[in-house]
């Protein structure tokens, strides 16, 4: 499972970001995620809550912005949002395709209590 190697990694980056000594204000982390499966969010949540006591955080909460695959057709110029893994132009079926979002881990914003 990488998906604690990958939290373990995002723990991390909260704890160089966050000032020292006031990683007890952290209130919530919001982490965007690309639905490409290379990561499943339910195991991502997982783990989180698993270790996040481990790194100071016991009291975060953790919200997982899901970002849909979206492509475009090298064929006929369509964007569109890739449905259930099917690579495939909804306009034209060719699968000569870009692939725009849906690959994405960002921490994307840290909220912190005010002292």
């Amino acid at each position: 499972m990488h998906e604690l190697s990958v939290t373990q990694e995002l723990l991390e980056l909260v704890g160089r970001s966050v000032p020292q000594g006031q990683l007890h204000l952290v209130r919530e982390i919001k982490v965007r995620v690309g639905m490409n499966g290379h990561l499943l969010p339910d195991s991502l949540e997982f783990c989180y809550e698993a270790i996040k006591g481990e790194f100071g955080l016991s009291a975060a909460r953790m919200e997982i912005i899901k970002i849909p695959v979206t492509a475009r057709c090298k064929t006929c110029g369509l964007r569109f949002e890739v449905q259930e893994n099917r690579y495939l132009c909804s306009a034209c079926g060719s699968s000569s395709l870009t692939v725009l979002t849906g690959n994405e881990l960002h921490l994307s914003e840290l909220i912190l209590d005010d002292e």
